[in-house]
């Protein structure tokens, strides 16, 4: 069974059905939404929760020395697989624009512990 421990270090406008628009980089007004996972066996994955309809431009460093750039919600890069085996923690740093951001009951946050700080 997948099990997954979201900490979620800042949330600029983290709202269910709403849009979030993250920045970062010097100069940037508008702070990137950062978090970290910790997962507990090999090839775990993690899915941004983003669903058709919504407006997605975006960069996530996965934490892991990877990144992509997500531009729908059905990108291939999202989900993220790690390779680690055993229990790793990453911290994952978005930044850009996601209109359309939910876990609603679904996706990771069902085997997940979600924490706001």
């Amino acid at each position: 069974m997948k099990r997954l421990f979201i900490l979620c270090l800042l949330t600029p406008l983290l709202v269910g059905w709403g849009a979030m628009l993250i920045g970062g980089g010097t100069g940037s007004s508008v702070p990137s939404f950062v978090f970290t996972i910790t997962t507990f066996v090999e090839d775990d994955t993690f899915t941004i929760p983003i669903y058709n309809g919504g407006t997605y431009n975006f960069n996530v460093d996965w934490g892991d020395g990877s990144n992509d750039d997500i531009t729908t919600w059905n990108d291939g890069d999202n989900p993220h697989t790690y390779a680690d085996a055993g229990v790793s923690t990453y911290t994952i740093t978005i930044t850009g624009t996601i209109t359309g951001f939910q876990f609603n009951n679904g996706g990771d946050n069902g085997t997940s512990e979600l924490r706001v700080l």
